[in-house]
């Protein structure tokens, strides 16, 4: 992949360069990467002469990347001190352009588009850079989509999966027990009693074969992760007024995370069915788990099989202990110094 025809072919599928600012090895690049009808911007911040750059996979499909960058900043802004952080906006969320037929896009589009963000960066800046993938939720399942696709390993210095969910039939599996079993302990306890008993009952009753028991353990997960949350003073999820200052403040649209734009029956059916936990095996490259303690969506036990499957013999774990589906929000530190740990060590 890393030879001379990459400009020729970068030339082909994107075009670049809207905006740069640069101050010492601190840069404030913003160009679209352009593919199969898709305008996706690119936002990459920090230290390019670290020669390092991480590739941010955010969440959904359909969530906001600049999320990353403007409410985790007490995450992402010591990494972009190390690092050159790599904000991408993936098809169909956000503030992504183009034509896009939303019943025709499939997972595979976001493979590809991805191999050509990769392209087109070492086409910016230099055939001598490094990569490491960092994906959450969703950005998990990409992430690993891509490491089983070809040869693509090999342009990967390090995977970092943050709350990843690529396997959503096994994710649910965990998930229903997890918030049964929680509830179950909760209701020992006297603890929220009435409202767990709810919980409890509609989780055993989901049916994960259908549809609508998929979607009642998803919205049972929430409730039970709210419930948990409420209850610990230590786990912060964020407040009000962070996102109505996100909302009017900030350089992105706020409710086109919390509302996305719909796919198609075929394409949830295709991301529901995703199940990549028998491939693990086949990763090969240093990799790293973050997981949160209070994570009933994705919860701790899955980052555990994923750890547990994955072929490499250079890989970490780390559960967050005050943590939910978003540790980079309520324990940032812990977050950061994990992944700079893992970075240093594999760069």
């Amino acid at each position: 992949m890393r030879n001379i025809f990459l400009l020729l072919i970068a030339v082909t599928v994107v075009f670049a360069s809207c905006e740069k600012e640069k101050t010492g090895s601190h840069v404030s690049n913003h160009f679209f990467l352009r593919n199969n009808n898709a305008d996706m911007p690119v936002y990459v911040e920090g230290n390019v002469a670290s020669n390092i750059f991480v590739i941010v996979l955010h969440g959904g499909p359909g969530d906001e990347v600049l999320v990353h960058k403007h409410l985790l900043n007490d995450f992402t802004d010591e990494l972009e001190e190390n690092y050159a952080m790599v904000y991408w906006q993936q098809r169909c969320a956000g503030s992504s352009q183009g034509n896009v037929d939303r019943n025709e896009v499939q997972l595979s589009d976001y493979v590809d588009d991805l191999e050509k963000l990769l392209i087109l960066l070492m086409h910016q800046y230099g055939q001598q850079i490094e990569f490491f993938l960092m994906g959450h939720s969703w950005g998990g399942a990409l992430g690993t989509m891509f490491l089983l696709e070809g040869d693509n390993q090999r342009d990967i210095q390090g995977w970092i999966e943050i709350c990843g969910a690529h396997d959503g039939p096994l994710a649910l599996e965990f998930s229903k027990e997890k918030i049964i079993t929680t509830g179950e302990n909760q209701i020992a306890l006297g603890n929220n009693i009435n409202k767990w008993e709810e919980i409890v009952y509609d989780a055993k009753q989901a049916d994960l074969s259908t549809l609508d028991g998929k979607i009642e353990v998803y919205l049972s997960g929430f409730e039970s992760e709210n419930l948990m949350v409420d209850s610990m003073i230590s786990v912060e999820t964020g407040t009000t007024k962070d996102y109505i200052s996100a909302s009017f403040f900030k350089p992105f649209n706020l409710f086109s995370n919390i509302i996305p734009a719909p796919f198609s029956e075929n394409f949830y059916e295709e991301l529901n069915s995703l199940s990549l936990t028998d491939d693990l095996s086949e990763i090969s490259i240093p990799s790293l788990f973050l997981y949160g303690r209070y994570d009933f969506l994705v919860p701790d036990s899955f980052g555990y099989s994923a750890y547990n499957e994955i072929g490499t013999n250079e890989k970490e774990i780390l559960i967050l202990e005050k943590s939910e589906h978003w540790p980079m929000k309520t324990e940032p530190e812990k977050c950061r110094i994990a992944v700079i740990t893992f970075i240093d060590k594999y760069k």
